[in-house]
C-alpha cells in the first residue's frame, strides 16, 4: 500500500512537472516539484514491494518509467534541439555544419517556411557545429525524416528507452534487483533534461551502456568496441572510459574503437573547424563549474594548462586502484565532470546509469541540486541574459563535496 501510494504521487508530481512548462517559467513550483521528484525516487527504492515475482518487479519499473516520460512528450524542448534540426537540415543542401554557422548569409535560402523559426531559435548562431560527426550524421538523416522538434524529441526518447533495457540486462548479469533500475528510470533529471528538452546526451549513454554490456558482459571485443567509438563519436565526454573498457587479450579486437573515425570524412572539408567551437568553448566559456573555478580562482590564467595533467592524474589513480572495470569507467566519467569548465544539468544523464550499480548520495544529491540552476533559466526568459549566479553555486557544490569525501 505504501508503495503503491508512493507511485501515485511521484507521478502526480511529473505530471505536474510537465503541466507547468519550462522551468523557469513558475520556478518556485518547479524547483518544488524537482526536489520532490527526487525525494520520492529514493521512496520508491527504499520500499519497492519485495514479494513482488522477478518479472513483474522489471515490468512495473519500466511502466513508471515511459508512463513518466510520455507526459514529457509534449514539453517545450530546449533551445539544443533547434540546433540539432538545423545542422541536420543544412546537411541534406550539402553544407558542412563545421564550416558555416548557422546565421551565415549564404544559408539564408535554407530558412523558409518552418525552418526560419527554427533557424532563430539556435542558440550562439555565430558558432560552428560542436558535436562529433556520429551526432550530426544521426541529424541529417532525422531531419531528413522530419526536421521537427517533437520528432527529435521522439527519436531521442527511444534512445532513453534503450539505456533502460540495456541497464536491465546488465542488472540481470549481475544478479542486483529490479529497484535498482529505478535509479535511472524514476530519476527527474533524465527525465526532465531527455524526454522533456531533448538533449543528445542519452545518445551517448546509450551506446556506452551498450558498450560496457558487450565488454564486461558479454566479452564481445569487436561489436563491444566498434560501440564504445560511436559513444566517443556521439559525446567526446566517453573518451575517459577508453583505458578501463579495452581489454589487453583482445588487443587487435580493441581497434574495432577506431572505425567511428571513419564519420568524419564526409566533413573533412572544414579542416580544424571541425574541433575549432569545441576549443572556443572549452577555453573562453564557463557555467556551473566546480573543480575549474576553484583552480581560476587560485591560479588564475594557469589554471587552463593545469586542468588536463589533474584530470589525468586522477584517471591514472583510477585505473591503478579499482579492478572493476564498469567502477573504472563511471569514476573516471565523474571525474571529467567535476573538471568540465561547463556543467549543464544534462550532462549529468551519462554518470545517472551508474548510481543503478553503484549508489552515490553525493552524486544523487548533485543532480537534485541542478533545482538550484532553475534561476538562471527564470532569468533568460524573462529576457535578462544567461548569467550564472554565484552564491547558488555553492549550495550545489559545497554539500556535495561534503558528502563526497563522507563518503570516501
Amino acid at each position: 500500500m505504501k508503495f503503491a501510494l508512493l507511485c501515485a504521487l511521484w507521478l502526480l508530481d511529473m505530471a505536474a512537472l510537465a503541466a507547468i512548462g519550462p522551468l523557469g517559467h513558475r520556478l518556485p513550483a518547479a524547483m518544488l516539484l524537482y526536489g520532490l521528484g527526487f525525494a520520492l525516487l529514493i521512496g520508491l527504492v527504499r520500499w519497492f514491494p519485495e514479494k513482488l515475482s522477478a518479472s513483474r518487479a522489471w515490468t512495473l519499473v519500466f511502466a513508471l518509467g515511459i508512463s513518466a516520460r510520455l507526459l514529457f512528450l509534449s514539453y517545450p524542448p530546449g533551445n539544443d534541439i533547434y540546433r540539432y534540426i538545423w545542422e541536420g537540415h543544412v546537411q541534406n543542401h550539402g553544407f558542412n555544419p563545421y564550416l558555416l554557422p548557422p546565421d551565415r548569409p549564404a544559408l539564408d535560402h535554407l530558412a523558409r517556411e518552418g525552418l526560419s523559426a527554427i533557424r532563430e531559435r539556435v542558440n550562439h548562431p555565430w558558432v560552428t557545429a560542436i558535436y562529433p560527426p556520429a551526432s550530426l550524421l544521426l541529424f541529417r538523416v532525422m531531419a531528413w525524416v522530419s526536421p521537427t522538434a517533437l520528432f527529435f524529441k521522439t527519436i531521442l526518447l527511444l534512445f532513453d528507452i534503450g539505456v533502460m533495457a540495456v541497464l536491465m540486462k546488465m542488472l540481470k548479469a549481475r544478479g542486483l534487483p529490479a529497484p535498482r533500475l529505478l535509479f535511472y528510470v524514476a530519476n527527474p533529471l533524465v527525465i526532465v533534461f531527455i524526454a522533456g528538452q531533448g538533449h543528445l546526451d542519452v545518445i551517448q549513454t546509450f551506446f556506452l551502456l551498450l558498450a560496457c554490456l558487450l565488454l564486461i558482459d558479454q566479452h564481445r571485443g569487436i561489436a563491444g568496441s566498434l560501440c564504445l567509438g560511436l559513444a566517443v563519436m556521439s559525446k567526446y565526454i566517453a573518451m575517459v572510459a577508453l583505458p578501463f573498457l579495452g581489454r589487453r587479450k583482445d588487443r587487435w579486437k580493441n581497434l574495432a574503437v577506431l572505425a567511428p573515425l571513419l564519420l568524419y570524412l564526409p566533413f573533412l572539408g572544414a579542416g580544424e573547424g571541425i574541433f575549432s567551437s569545441l576549443g572556443l568553448f572549452s577555453a573562453s566559456m564557463h557555467y556551473n563549474d566546480s573543480m575549474v573555478h576553484l583552480l581560476r580562482s587560485v591560479l588564475g590564467q594557469l589554471s587552463l594548462p593545469v586542468l588536463p595533467g589533474l584530470l589525468s592524474l586522477c584517471i591514472a589513480w583510477v585505473y591503478l586502484t579499482v579492478d572493476d572495470p564498469l567502477r573504472g569507467t563511471y569514476l573516471s566519467i565523474a571525474g571529467l565532470l567535476l573538471f568540465l569548465p561547463t556543467l549543464h544539468p544534462w550532462y549529468l544523464v551519462l554518470v545517472a546509469p551508474f548510481l543503478c550499480f553503484f549508489p552515490s548520495t553525493a552524486w544523487i544529491y548533485l543532480q537534485a541540486a541542478m533545482l538550484f540552476t532553475f534561476p538562471v533559466l527564470a532569468v533568460e526568459l524573462a529576457g535578462g541574459g544567461f548569467h550564472e549566479v554565484g552564491w547558488l553555486k555553492a549550495l550545489v557544490y559545497i554539500p556535495f563535496y561534503g558528502l563526497l569525501i563522507a563518503g570516501l
